[in-house]
């Protein structure tokens, strides 16, 4: 099966305004995702309902920009029925979908490989995944705080570990997300860690994504 990368980007956020296209380093948020698609050398779709956003694609000859419709560029959009418009518009239907969020600006080769190497074990879907370093985890029911994975009292190295998707790598198999589902049986996981969880929601977010550019930029140990 043939590579496929795609970039969903919409044109509103409501946390933090236009994040796709703000400026992180010296270059928008969205071609931090794109530079590293082009690392791979594998086939890039950008999907967006952005004009900003397919004008900034233009500057990457390797890229091909699809301009989705409305309907699919909506709050409440599942992310799969965006895949799936770009699988049957460009009949992708035999391929591999390695699905890169744009708010995700640090990624590595490495990983990547990781996932696709599991990917080809498992024959399902891949995510990454990070520890939560503070595990527990409660909910709030009538104003009274419940835990949920532990007990009040018990000590931190007694709870079990939790995990949680962050967005960074998701790969797929076009037929599953054909038939409507993110996964056929079991969804596979490969944990990542430090800079590579960063993934950008809010304000705090961006801010902290560009002090490391600003360090990694200032010690020359970034590409």
């Amino acid at each position: 099966m043939e590579k496929i990368i795609i970039i969903p980007a919409r044109k509103n956020s409501k946390r933090l305004i236009n994040k796709n296209i703000k400026i992180l380093g010296d270059i928008s948020l969205i071609e931090h995702t794109i530079n590293f698609a082009k690392k791979t050398g594998y086939k890039t779709f950008v999907t967006s309902d952005s004009d900003t956003i397919g004008e900034i694609c233009k500057k990457y000859k390797f890229l091909n920009f699809h301009k989705r419709e409305d309907y699919l560029s909506q709050d409440n959009t599942p992310t799969i029925d965006v895949l799936i418009d770009i699988i049957k518009k460009f009949s992708l239907f035999n391929n591999t979908i390695i699905l890169l969020q744009p708010t995700s600006p640090f990624r590595s080769l490495t990983t990547l490989k990781n996932c696709l190497d599991n990917f080809d074990i498992y024959k399902d879907t891949v995510c990454t995944i990070e520890k939560i370093i503070n595990p527990r985890i409660g909910k709030i029911v009538n104003n009274i705080y419940k835990p949920i994975n532990y007990k009040i009292g018990n000590r931190t190295q007694d709870i079990e570990i939790l995990y949680k998707e962050n967005g960074n790598i998701y790969i797929f198999n076009s037929k599953t997300l054909l038939e409507n589902k993110y996964y056929k049986e079991n969804m596979f996981s490969v944990e990542i860690k430090n800079e590579e969880v960063i993934d950008i929601d809010e304000e705090k977010d961006f801010l902290f994504a560009e002090s490391l550019i600003k360090l990694y930029n200032k010690n020359g140990n970034r590409d």
